[in-house]
């Protein structure tokens, strides 16, 4: 329900960027890492989440195929499945304790030595080196198959066929490594949550539309909402901090970081719409922060079903420059700048 009532997915997806196709990606794929680890608190062992395994790694494939945003989310998988590995270890090592005072149980000693090192810690390893590499490179690959039709080549296996995509790999990366253009919408990455600089997608101007009317399409996220993300993403961190103790919440903030923080070294032009992989986690943030509301009963869920009604009614406020319908003027500049430096419509 949130994301029905933020503005961002709406935009994005009903003008139709490869966007909307990464995040669904990154999703699944954080979403599987999220059940790995529910499976290993379970019942420890790669072998028991060998199926799951696959399909974080096939998902991750499909997200960096689409756009290279999704390569971000592998270190929130490799840190939370090593998070995972640590507690198994510690685990192991309050389980050996209790066997160190006896000789007789030697035996045992070993035995679970070994369900460690080998079937736990090194199948893990292994098997995810394993997974990575024998997934990955191919469904990759096997993305650009349309991509070297266009280009006539019927053989995705060729040589031409390999030269092309090596050569569309290096095409990739010096575009945006060496892209110093400025962008009149840029922002930095640690704007993005307070929503300061939305990105003006679609500008019909004054002469193409009639007399004090305009057309504008932007994409920014529901203030109401994103504000409510960033609390409960403040308290969630509070909460984190000061327990002390593993929490399945570490894990969405590990996944969180992992597709945010990197643009802290991206040097070419950001815009807030980079944000969009990150929303998901957003979203679920602000969920764990309504849900002690929900608790509470009637007075709890008063307060819910009025943070709803709100955003519902700034996303019928700001609709007609979500959606790009003619609108006055005059509506926009009274009702919709609220920042005129840089809400710019």
């Amino acid at each position: 329900l949130l994301g029905m009532l933020d503005f961002m997915p709406f935009v994005q997806s009903r003008y139709a960027t490869i966007d909307s196709t990464s995040v669904l990606f990154i999703g699944l794929m954080l979403l599987f890492t999220f059940k790995y680890c529910r499976e290993q608190e379970a019942q420890p062992g790669f072998r028991n989440s060998l199926a799951t395994f696959v399909l974080i790694m096939f998902c991750f494939a499909l997200a960096a195929a689409t756009k290279w945003t999704g390569v971000y989310g592998l270190s929130g998988i490799a840190a939370c499945i090593l998070m995972v590995l640590i507690r198994q270890y510690r685990s192991y090592r309050q389980e050996r304790a209790k066997l160190n005072f006896d000789e007789e149980l030697a035996p045992a000693r070993a035995a679970l030595s070994k369900d460690f090192w080998q079937n736990r810690f090194g199948a893990t390893v292994l098997g995810g080196i394993l997974a990575f590499v024998m997934i990955v490179p191919a469904v990759y690959y096997l993305s650009y198959i349309p991509f070297l039709k266009c280009k006539g080549i019927a053989s995705p296996f060729s040589v031409d066929g390999v030269r092309t995509v090596l050569q569309n790999q290096k095409d990739m990366y010096d575009y945006h490594s060496k892209l110093t253009a400025p962008y009149a919408f840029e922002s930095d990455w640690w704007s993005w949550p307070f929503d300061f600089k939305p990105n003006w997608i679609y500008p019909n101007y004054p002469v193409a539309v009639r007399p004090g009317y305009k057309v504008s399409i932007v994409s920014m996220g529901n203030p109401l909402i994103w504000l409510l993300g960033l609390i409960a993403l403040v308290v969630l961190v509070y909460q984190l901090l000061t327990l002390r103790k593993f929490s399945r919440f570490h894990l969405a903030v590990i996944a969180f970081l992992s597709v945010y923080l990197p643009w802290i070294l991206v040097t070419r032009a950001a815009v807030i719409y980079h944000f969009f992989p990150c929303l998901p986690l957003y979203l679920t943030f602000t969920a764990l922060l309504l849900e002690p509301l929900w608790r509470l009963g009637k007075p709890g869920r008063r307060v819910i079903y009025t943070l709803f009604g709100c955003s519902l009614g700034l996303l019928l406020l700001f609709y007609p420059i979500l959606i790009g319908v003619e609108v006055r003027q005059s509506f926009v500049d009274g009702f919709l700048r609220w920042f005129p430096r840089d809400w710019v419509f």
